[in-house]
């Protein structure tokens, strides 16, 4: 419960999609193997485990992991620490700071928008979609479209 991760009805861990990441999950750096995912004879238990390591290696030879561009920053100046984004987010990432406003470690972010979508303060951006790159397209897209 700790990782959220899914399950079937009948409590077995689940995939994240059956043919094209048959041991992966869909929490990166989860991977599925042997009667944990379903049951199933010794030798299939053994493929899979041998797909695990091969996955988890080519992970581990990198000398970094890319986390992805999208992930939620927040100004303090703005921030009111008003809690709605620490209830909002649904992978219960952000947190008060010792300095008194929302903080949101970046490893942890799903980059799912959740709190930017909710913060009354307009204090959190994320990163990729910030306001200002936005705007800057919808204007790109009336003058195409007046022109």
């Amino acid at each position: 419960m700790i990782f959220k991760l899914p399950r079937t009805a009948d409590g077995y861990f689940l995939e994240d999609h059956v043919k094209l990441r048959p041991v992966d999950m869909t929490v990166p750096g989860f991977f599925l193997a042997g009667t944990a995912h379903s049951p199933k004879l010794i030798r299939e238990s053994v493929s899979q485990a041998n797909a695990v390591a091969a996955r988890a290696q080519t992970m581990l030879v990198r000398n970094e992991i890319n986390l992805g561009a999208a992930t939620a920053r927040v100004d303090g100046n703005l921030c009111a620490a008003c809690l709605i984004c620490v209830r909002s987010c649904p992978f219960n990432v952000p947190f008060i700071n010792a300095d008194g406003y929302s903080e949101i470690d970046p490893a942890k972010c799903h980059g799912c928008g959740v709190c930017v979508s909710e913060c009354p303060a307009k204090a959190i951006q994320l990163m990729q979609f910030e306001d200002d790159r936005i705007l800057a397209k919808v204007e790109q897209l009336f003058e195409r479209i007046s022109a």
